[in-house]
């Protein structure tokens, strides 16, 4: 909406914003701002609460993956926080929120795969015959972890260098526009590849959510009857999976 305000103002009235419309779009930044921080606290209590205290059951990594992964989504957005709608970074604070901006949604989406992989793995080991091909061995579990682990960093990693390097070669494509609540690039090729890996993602996380509610829908009686069932943890996973969704579109 900011954006269309003043492409507007500046395509058919040819003049600077009024002062009415500039602490229109202000005070839609501090919001947006705030949400932001209030996400990151909640998450920053969640991580560190299930880190430090003993009456939360322990979490698997692949979950603190994901909620790290959102923290930095967070902060990435609030870099600029403290400043007014009008401020132009320096060139290196707005390279780096340009750049993170790109990187954090192939980043979350894919720890976010991760997460739902890793509670169809669980889920499948829980439904299978104890001596079934889907019954893996400890160290096939602790290599699949790893990866899971480490994959949505791996592309993380890539979409960054490939941010970085065009903000490099080009300075002038790093920018701030008028009304615009963080920085980012007038080239469009990051924004292409990265919206184009995350909706494969939220797909392929979509059919994978799906696939775990008919597993579990065929199997209730064994995951309602077990006392380490995951079916507790599957459905926080389908919860969250559909809140990364909407969050990253």
């Amino acid at each position: 909406m900011y954006h269309i305000l003043f492409r507007t103002i500046d395509a058919v009235a040819q003049k600077e914003p009024s002062e009415a419309e500039i602490q229109a779009v202000s005070r839609y930044f501090t919001l947006f701002v705030t949400l932001q921080l209030i996400g990151l606290s909640g998450l920053m209590v969640m991580f560190f609460t299930a880190c430090v205290t003993s009456i939360i059951r322990k979490r698997h990594l692949c979950w603190t993956s994901f909620i790290l992964s959102w923290i930095v989504s967070s902060v990435s957005y609030s870099l600029l926080v403290g400043t007014s709608i009008e401020y132009q970074p320096p060139f290196a604070l707005c390279l780096i929120q340009g750049v993170m901006i790109y990187t954090v949604p192939t980043l979350t989406a894919c720890t976010s795969l991760s997460l739902v992989i890793q509670v169809l793995l669980t889920v499948r080991t829980f439904a299978s015959p104890p001596h079934s091909p889907s019954s893996t061995a400890p160290s096939s579990h602790r290599l699949s972890t790893f990866m899971l682990i480490l994959l949505p960093y791996v592309f993380g990693a890539a979409m960054f260098t490939l941010s970085m390097v065009i903000g490099l070669k080009d300075r002038e494509t790093v920018t701030r526009p008028p009304g615009g609540f963080y920085c980012n690039m007038k080239n469009s090729t990051p924004g292409k590849i990265s919206a184009i890996v995350v909706a494969i993602i939220m797909l392929i996380c979509v059919g994978l959510g799906s696939t775990i509610s008919v597993i579990l829908r065929r199997h209730w009686l064994i995951f309602s009857n077990q006392t380490r069932t995951p079916l507790a943890t599957a459905m926080r996973v389908l919860c969250f999976s559909a809140f990364s969704v909407v969050s990253i579109v």
